[in-house]
């Protein structure tokens, strides 16, 4: 254990902007279904909203039916922005040309991408007739 973290101890900081990425992106993933609930159940249903969320909605854009679905777009909008950045973030802390140093062979991360450009011309070619 003790030679794990000798050679971790140089890396700490990127392995902790790493996990903390990770977890903004559980996060956010959780979050994603969240506006959608709050859409069908109280702008398209009848539904009330629970008080702390009437309270911040009321506070930030009003009280109506539109208001709420202002607020549910600002809400979808900071889920997406956090959910990109720790998205990137995660995935250059961890993957190919990070500061960490992990690499993998370049064949194998174009591999599957040339034999799907080697079909587009065949699927487009159908499409026109």
């Amino acid at each position: 254990m003790t030679k794990l973290s000798y050679l971790l101890r140089p890396h700490w900081p990127q392995l902790t902007l790493a996990f903390v990425a990770v977890v903004g992106e559980s996060v956010t993933g959780l979050l994603e279904p969240w506006p959608l609930k709050i859409v069908f159940d109280n702008v398209l249903g009848s539904k009330r909203l629970p008080d702390w969320l009437a309270q911040l909605v009321q506070a930030t854009t009003g009280t109506n039916k539109l208001a709420i679905l202002s607020f549910v777009v600002v809400m979808v909008l900071a889920i997406a922005v956090v959910g990109a950045v720790s998205t990137y973030f995660e995935k250059y802390l961890t993957n190919i040309g990070g500061p960490m140093g992990f690499s993998r062979p370049a064949s194998h991360s174009l591999q599957p991408y040339s034999k799907a450009v080697a079909l587009v011309p065949l699927t487009t070619s159908a499409l026109v007739i």
